[in-house]
């Protein structure tokens, strides 16, 4: 049988654990979409630089850039608002570079890198 001084205590304790299993399992569910996130912009951008790094040649490059980014906005979703996607020149280079910008999240950094792809000149 438990002494009275010591009532209450299985369940201070309970609490206590319970509280740092949720702020754990929060932590990891934020980092999951968080990179989930991340990986999604990352891959929509590539697949946007490659549209216009594979167009034909003869093909209008401005209104080929436009329309990726446009299609990349629609995939991205609500989202696009934060993330930023421009088509850099390369003086004297074939190479399409496209500047991906996206905010950070709780626990993950943002992206802020340039995806280049080498055009093929046929």
């Amino acid at each position: 049988m438990a002494r009275r001084d010591q009532a209450g205590t299985g369940l201070l304790s309970t609490v206590f654990g319970l509280g740092i299993v949720m702020a754990t399992l929060a932590v990891a569910v934020d980092v999951s979409l968080g990179l989930w996130s991340r990986s999604r912009i990352e891959s929509i951008a590539y697949d946007a630089a490659r549209s216009v790094a594979t167009a034909p040649s003869g093909t209008d490059v401005p209104a080929a850039r436009q329309q990726a980014i446009e299609r990349a906005c629609k995939l991205i979703g609500p989202d696009c608002g934060g993330v930023h996607l421009t088509f850099e020149s390369v003086p004297l280079s074939p190479a399409v570079v496209l500047r991906v910008v996206a905010p950070d999240s709780a626990f993950v950094p943002g992206v802020d890198r340039r995806i280049r792809i080498q055009r093929e000149v046929r």
